[in-house]
């Protein structure tokens, strides 16, 4: 079993993640093992530069996604935290984060008149401005991002995920 795992082309997290369950499994069918030492490396995030974000905003057909992108680049919110936004959440140009998500603090943040404008313009058919999953969301990003890295000939577009938009603001 060392062997097989030490073979691997895993991230050292990963394996570390398999010996934990292996050993689980030993202890609970009593069986005498050693198990590897493996180490956590750590990696820095991928950081996108402020105009690849912004192409990807200008570049969406829908206003619903141009919306949705441009709040995570002015909130620095996770995506989860967007998607839970309702329309009370909206406080002239300040947005309250009532619904933090993986032990994130509520909190409130100053948003620009263009992205309130963009809000306002979107529909309020339900009590959420974004009423949609997070795979709609990211199915719909996935093409997007791979449009415009065709067109701007630009290959770190396809490496932005929604979370880089809280590495850019980090």
């Amino acid at each position: 079993v060392k062997e097989t795992i030490g073979k691997q082309e895993w991230k050292d997290g990963t394996k570390m993640l398999f010996v934990c369950a292996y050993d689980a499994f030993t202890r609970m069918l009593k069986i005498k093992w050693e198990p590897p030492k493996y180490k956590q490396e750590e990696t820095l995030p991928f950081v996108p530069d402020e105009k690849e974000l912004d192409q990807l905003i200008a570049a969406c057909r829908g206003r619903r996604m141009a919306a949705f992108l441009q709040c995570l680049k002015e909130t620095f919110a996770d995506p989860g935290e967007v998607l839970g936004l309702r329309w009370i959440d909206i406080s002239g140009n300040v947005i309250t984060i009532n619904k933090p998500v993986k032990g994130h603090l509520p909190g409130q943040v100053q948003i620009s008149n263009r992205l309130l404008a963009m809000l306002n313009s979107l529909p309020k058919t339900s009590e959420r401005i974004f009423p949609t999953r997070y795979i709609n969301m990211f199915k719909c990003f996935y093409h997007l991002r791979k449009r415009v890295a065709a067109i701007h000939h630009n290959p770190r577009l396809l490496a932005i995920q929604f979370r880089s938009f809280r590495h850019w603001g980090g």
